[in-house]
Formats: structure tokens, sequence, C-alpha cells
């Protein structure tokens, strides 16, 4: 009990119910028979009507057939009266486990204008679809050609995904491996040369054909992107301008297509040379390209190449394998192709292998081109190493004769520099002399004291402000041969207190020193030990300032200079 009042309601009656149900199913099969007999808009109005009376009995097995029935009915209405029934139906199949339906229903691709419905299906639906196409009779019908060109539009428009990359490149394989593939061999080709380093696809499982297309394109990114544009809707992210990325993957192409050539030689070694121009850091490639050259060495009017077969063998080996030495042409415009130091090597190898005539002139050209880079003592040297080879070899002599010559003038040259040198040194000692005499004189010349009165009386004191100083000339401290100088604050130093005036002795060496220094009639001892390393000795707090001063001095009465052990006693 709920004590709420109860309106009104209507009780479902069971009978009635299925009386509804047995009219509506009823009606639903009279409108199927009857459709294909009445004129086509009336049947579309009874369709839809019967529609109606289904849908809402879905997902019920038994409404799912009938929807099917009237779907298919409509579907083979005129264009304009379908509406969307094509496409409902293609759905409602494809969600099915039996192909059959979906086959028959494919079987009338251009009747039912299955085409213009595509774009609009989801990609499991196209990928359904054109499962079912590749069976039986349809293989070969409109309507698979139809669902190839569109499910490679579809996967190629993701193909920037790694997953839609494998996808497209996998319908590729299997578009372009068809009997009839028409297209889509340059297809594969065009998406091959895109996206191999995605893909990381082993070429060798790939048909010449399409292997020949991708070498084509990444040659030319421009036609490639305007091609992959035509046939896939898509330039599949390519830039038009030449991508440096591209020319390793052309390396690996054409060295797939060469291996394929066993039975034509040439063709094959035109292959690798063009591999190697691409990538000639391709490893691979350079094996392979070795392997060829050096079957066809020594080989008359096949020795075109033989530089850039010493070429790689140097830049992999540092040398040239005994096997191939007795083969070589060793044409001076094959070996203008080496570095000088590589020449070296392989004429040291000739030599050691019995073929010193030639090692000879392989050191020519080393020489030679040593001189061309402006390398002379690398040439010199060189031309000795031909010399000693083959004393027969008139250029090793001349190159030999020429060293000795520029040897000789080299020394000559030397020979008057050193001359010049010791002229100038000569010159130099002279005027050190002089100089050394001009110093001593000059020293010679202080004052020699050992009392020093500094007249200061014409300062005028107010000009001067703390921190400022006066300096006396400089004297001979007591016949020590030390330079002495006075230095007077007449406001003080920076350290000075106020008030006061500042004088030090200062001298040019470290000296330790007893003596006075006075300022007018005061007077203060001054001793210093030589360790303390001064060379400024004194008060920074002499005095009173005044505004005016008579006289400065020292009076020495002992000297020692630093580390000597010597001291100058004034009497």
């Amino acid at each position: 009990m709920t004590n709420t009042a109860m309106g009104k309601q209507v009780q479902p009656n069971q009978g009635v119910k299925s009386q509804v149900v047995n009219y509506k199913e009823k009606t639903v099969s009279e409108i199927i028979s009857v459709v294909p007999r009445i004129p086509s808009e009336e049947g579309a109005k009874l369709l839809r009507r019967a529609e109606d009376f289904i849908r809402p009995r879905l997902p019920d097995s038994g409404a799912r057939t009938k929807l099917l029935q009237l779907l298919h009915l409509r579907a083979h209405l005129p264009t304009v009266l379908r509406g969307d029934a094509v496409k409902e139906l293609l759905q409602m199949l494809v969600d099915g486990k039996d192909d059959q339906p979906l086959a028959a229903l494919l079987g009338r691709f251009d009747a039912l204008r299955i085409g213009s419905v595509m774009p609009s299906l989801d990609e499991k639906t196209i990928k359904r679809l054109h499962a079912v196409a590749r069976e039986g009779s349809l293989a070969k019908t409109v309507g698979k050609v139809a669902l190839d060109l569109e499910l490679a539009c579809r996967l190629a428009g993701r193909a920037t995904d790694p997953q839609g990359a494998q996808e497209l490149w996998q319908l590729m394989l299997q578009l372009s491996g068809a009997p009839e593939p028409g297209v889509w061999v340059e297809a594969a080709g065009v998406v091959l040369a895109a996206l191999l380093s995605t893909l990381q696809a082993e070429e060798t499982g790939v048909a010449a054909e399409v292997l020949e297309y991708a070498a084509i394109y990444l040659q030319d990114r421009g036609s490639h992107s305007a091609r992959a544009q035509e046939l896939l809707k898509t330039n599949l992210g390519l830039n038009c301008s030449a991508d440096a990325a591209s020319f390793p993957d052309l390396a690996k192409i054409l060295l797939e297509l060469a291996c394929r050539q066993e039975d034509d030689k040439e063709a094959q070694q035109r292959l690798l040379f063009q591999a190697h121009a691409a990538d000639p850091t391709n490893e691979a490639v350079r094996h392979c390209l070795v392997e060829v050259l050096s079957e066809v060495l020594g080989v008359e009017g096949k020795d075109q190449n033989e530089g850039l077969l010493l070429t790689m063998l140097f830049e992999e080996h540092q040398k040239v394998p005994e096997r191939l030495l007795p083969k070589l042409q060793l044409e001076p415009a094959q070996l203008k192709q080496l570095k000088p130091t590589w020449l070296v090597v392989l004429a040291e190898q000739l030599a050691a292998a019995n073929r010193s005539t030639e090692g000879a002139c392989v050191a020519i050209a080393a020489a030679q081109a040593h001189e061309a880079a402006g390398n002379k003592e690398a040439a010199q040297q060189t031309y000795i190493l031909a010399y000693g080879m083959d004393r027969s070899n008139k250029d090793a002599s001349h190159g030999v004769v020429e060293m000795c010559s520029a040897t000789t003038q080299r020394c000559s040259q030397l020979e008057a520099q050193n001359q010049q040198l010791r002229v100038q040194l000569a010159s130099l000692a002279e005027t050190v002399s002089r100089l050394d005499v001009q110093v001593r004189q000059q020293k010679g010349n202080l004052p020699v004291a050992s009392s020093v009165e500094w007249d200061v009386s014409s300062l005028d004191v107010s000009q001067f402000v703390k921190g400022q100083s006066k300096e006396s000339p400089r004297f001979n401290l007591a016949s020590s041969g030390v330079e002495a100088w006075l230095k007077f604050y007449p406001k003080g130093d920076q350290a000075a207190t106020a008030g006061k005036a500042s004088l030090y002795v200062r001298v040019s060496t470290q000296t330790w020193i007893d003596c006075e220094l006075f300022l007018d009639h005061r007077r203060k001892p001054v001793k210093r030990r030589a360790t303390e390393g001064s060379y400024r000795h004194g008060y920074r707090n002499f005095g009173d300032t005044a505004d005016k001063y008579d006289k400065v001095g020292i009076i020495v009465k002992q000297v020692e200079l630093s580390g000597s052990g010597l001291k100058l006693l004034v009497s």
C-alpha cells in the first residue's frame, strides 16, 4: 500500500498486442509481394510504411531479415526513390558473416550505383567489400576496380601513420601482383619510393618493375609528388623539392636491382655505379661494386674504373689486396684519382711484389701530386723513394737532381741569412755594451749621501689634499748602489690619522735600513728588517700637519742589502 491515488491506466492486453503484431507482419509481407507489380512511386511509399513497422523490432533476427528484403526492394527502385537504401543495405550486410549476399549486391555494382555511395562508407565497410570483391567472378568487375581505388586512397590518406603505411604497402603488393595489375605496378613503385624508410620493407620480395618505378620517382621528387596525387588523391606527405633523405633509399633499391642482373654484367655494373653515386657510404653497395670491378680488373678495355676501385680499397683496407696487384694497369689518369699518401703505399706494395719499375712510376705520380699541393718536402722524399725503386727512371733522377739543386740553393740562402744574423747579433752586442756603460754612468751620477736634506719651503701646502704626495729627486743610498727617494704627504696619506703628515723613504730594491727621518724639527728613527720585504720605510702619522714646511730629510746609519749578508756602516 502506497496511499497514492491511482490515475487512469491502460492495462496491456496480450491478445490485442498479438493481433497488432500479426497485422503488421501480414501487411509487410503483402507489401513485399505487391511492390514489384505496382508503380515505383506507390511502391516507395509502401516500403517506407513497411520499414516503419519493422524497425522498432530490431535487432530481432526476423525483423532484420524483413528489413533486408525491404531495403533490397527499395534499392531496386529508380535512383530518385532509393534514398539511402543502398548504403544501409551494405552496412547491414557487412555486419553479417555471410559473404554471398554482399557478393550478389556487388554483382549489380553499376545498376545500384554503389560507386556513388562508397565515399560515405567507413573504412571497415570498404575493406570488407574489397575482400568480398576479390573472390570468384567479381575479381575482374568494375566494382572490384572501384573498390581497389577507394581502399587505396583511404589507406594513402593515413600513410604518414606507420600502421596506415604498412596496410597501404600490403595492398600495393597484392594489387601489383595480380595477373593483370595495370596501373598498380606504378602505384606500388610510387608508394615504395615514398615510404621505404617508414616501412623498412624487404626489397628482395618486390617485383623488379615496382623497384624500377620506385627508382625513377626517387630521383624526381616533383614528378613523384604529382603522380602520387594523380593515382592516390594524396601526395603521401612528399615535398616537391629534392629530399636528401631519399638518396640512401635510392641506393638500396638500385642495389637490389643490380643483384638481379647476374646475367647482364654491364647492366649490373651500371646500376651499382648509380647506387654508389646516390649513397657513397652504403657499405653493401661498396662491397658489391668492389667485387664486380675486381672481376674485370686487368681485362683489356675494362680499366676505366681502376681508380674508383683503388679508392674504395684504400678507404676500406688502407691497401690493395695482394691478389689484385698483378692485374693493375696503373694508367696515369686512374692514378690521379688517388691521394698522394695512397700512391706511396701502392708504390711500396708494388715494389714488394717485384714490380719496382711500376712502383717507381706510381711514386713519381705521388711526388707530382705533392708538388701540385705545394708540399715540397714530401715531394722530395717521394722522388728519393722512386729513385730507390728504379734508378733508370728519368723522372725520378730528374726529381732527385732538382731536389739536390733546390737543397743546395736553400743551403746558400740559409748561409746568407746566417751571415746576416751574425752581423745583426754583433751589432746588438755592441749596442748592449754601450747601453750598459751608459747605465753605469747614470748610476754613478746619482748623488751619494749618508745624509740628505730636501728643501720644501716652496711647497704651497694649501694646494694639497689628503693622499696627495710630493717626491724628492733620486739619490744613491749611502754608496750602497740602492736608488732611494723621499715621499712626502703634506696632508697625510689615505690611511693617516686626520691632521697628521706622512713621510717615507722609498728604495728600488728590498733593503734593510737603520736611519732617521726628519720633518723640520721633528725626527723619528726607522729600522726595518730585510725579511719584511718592504720597499717603503717611514710613518703615516709622522707629525702634525702645518701650513708651511721648511725641510724634509734622512740621516743614514746603516744599510743591508737583502740576502747579501753585507752591512754598510756610515760613520
